[in-house]
């Protein structure tokens, strides 16, 4: 979240269209900070794009005779993605995605039909990772400023506990982005590797 992800989607897209090869874009129907039939960036950059509930109305809607295809918050799509974007590199095409490797309890995203995660996707990808700042204000009035890695989800203010919704979409009211050290989740289960070296409470 915050880490420039649509902007550098939009960057990359508008790349390959400045030299002349046109781009299909789609993108899950429940993002609808903006527009549903719109790609838009925090700071306002917009690309045009056909609204998917999965992959197979991607699969019915691509013009296959096109050489890039742009998908953005695969996330919420369902597990089948893999295999529609490792067929189309395979056939030489350009396929940009772009969506969050994790959710807000720090775990890889699930497909929407929690048969694999978005990490399986970026595994055979040529991938870039990017990085928001952690907007955590410390005790002194100051933003931690650390790389963040982590989507801090909100209810009323407060971190959501683990058993919320996985997929929730929002802007800055609902998330803020936070390192490892300010990422909290109410009710997560501990991980417990060596209970020997627990200290003891």
């Amino acid at each position: 979240m915050f880490s420039g992800k649509s902007e550098e989607f939009i960057r990359r897209i508008r790349r390959h269209e400045y030299a002349g090869r046109k781009a299909q874009l789609f993108k899950s129907f429940l993002d609808e900070r903006y527009f549903v039939d719109q790609i838009a960036s925090h700071n306002g950059a917009i690309l045009p794009c056909i609204p998917i509930k999965s992959t197979e109305e991607l699969l019915s809607k691509l013009d296959f005779n096109l050489p890039v295809f742009g998908i953005e918050e695969v996330q919420f799509l369902d597990s089948r993605i893999i295999e529609a974007c490792r067929y189309l590199a395979d056939h030489g095409k350009i396929v940009i995605v772009s969506g969050l490797s994790m959710n807000f309890r720090g775990e890889p995203f699930s497909f929407s039909d929690k048969k694999d995660h978005v990490g399986s996707l970026f595994a055979i990808s040529v991938t870039t990772t990017l990085r928001a700042i952690c907007t955590y204000v410390n005790g002194d009035g100051r933003p931690c400023g650390r790389e963040a890695d982590m989507s801090q989800r909100l209810i009323n203010g407060q971190p959501a506990p683990y058993d919320a919704s996985e997929v929730f979409v929002g802007g800055r009211e609902s998330y803020e982005a936070r390192c490892r050290g300010h990422h909290f989740v109410p009710r997560r289960p501990e991980i417990v590797l060596w209970p020997d070296l627990v200290p003891s409470q």
